[in-house]
Formats: C-alpha cells, sequence, structure tokens
C-alpha cells in the first residue's frame, strides 16, 4: 500500500539526498568506519587488514585498535550507525498506519541509510557466501539490528 500523500515531499526528498552523500566522517570513528567500508567496496572482507583500514583512515593502527578490536567491530559499528540514523527519523507521520505498512516504511529508510555503501554490501554478502562463520556472526548482528 502506498503512503498517505500528507507526507511531505520535501522531508523526502532531503532525506533521500542526505543518503546519497552520507557526511564526511568527523571522528576517528567515523574515519574509521568509512575507510573501512572504501576498501570493502573493492576487495573481499577477509581480504582487508586493521592495517589496511588505519591506512586508508589516516590513523595509526594503535588509534584503530584503540577503538575497534576487530574487522568485524568495525562493521558492527556501521550497524549501529546505520540504526540509528533509521530510528532517529521522524515515524509520527507513519502512527495511523497499519503495523505492516510502518515496517515496510521502516525498511525502506533502512534500505535509503545504505545505499551510499551500495558495492560495500554486496561485497559483503559475497564474502558471506564463501565463509560460513562470517555468515553466521552477520545474522547475530542482523538479529541485533532487527
Amino acid at each position: 500500500m502506498a503512503r498517505k500523500p500528507a507526507r511531505k515531499a520535501a522531508g523526502k526528498s532531503t532525506r533521500a539526498a542526505a543518503a546519497r552523500s552520507p557526511a564526511a566522517p568527523t571522528s576517528e570513528r567515523d574515519k574509521i568506519v568509512a575507510a573501512f567500508l572504501t576498501l570493502l567496496a573493492d576487495q573481499p572482507f577477509e581480504a582487508i587488514g586493521l592495517a589496511d583500514i588505519a591506512g586508508q583512515a589516516g590513523v595509526s593502527l594503535v588509534q584503530l585498535r584503540d577503538e575497534f578490536s576487530s574487522t568485524l567491530a568495525i562493521l558492527a559499528a556501521h550497524i549501529k550507525a546505520t540504526d540509528r540514523a533509521v530510528l532517529a527519523e521522524d515515524l509520527s507521520d507513519m502512527a495511523e498506519e497499519p503495523v505492516r505498512e510502518r515496517l515496510f516504511d521502516v525498511l525502506m529508510r533502512r534500505l535509503e541509510a545504505l545505499a551510499p555503501h551500495r558495492e560495500a554490501v554486496r561485497s559483503l554478502l559475497r564474502s558471506a557466501r564463501r565463509n560460513p562463520p562470517l555468515a553466521v556472526a552477520l545474522n547475530g548482528l542482523a538479529l541485533r539490528s532487527q
């Protein structure tokens, strides 16, 4: 079902524009996550090392290890940030909608938030198909996220 037309078109286009052009990373933590996603878009998950991420982010390996213990921890931070971005949006316009419509809206917002990282997500899914322990770890992250 379609949303009610009362939804402001400007809000939707603003949200879509924000999803297409993510804000520049401000903290070391954000720089590390952004560097990881950049590397992930170009190479498989298992080929990315912490030293590679530190180099891409422009931080020392010590700084990276102070923030994250593994590449999976960096991925978990990205998923948590995506969850926050989706949940921080104003959902009041959907209050009168059936549960199914609200769930669909949240899923669509999540897809919009992940759109700038499409290639990284595709690479991660390819890696998960080849690496059962990674698939299990991703399942755990997805369960927590959902």
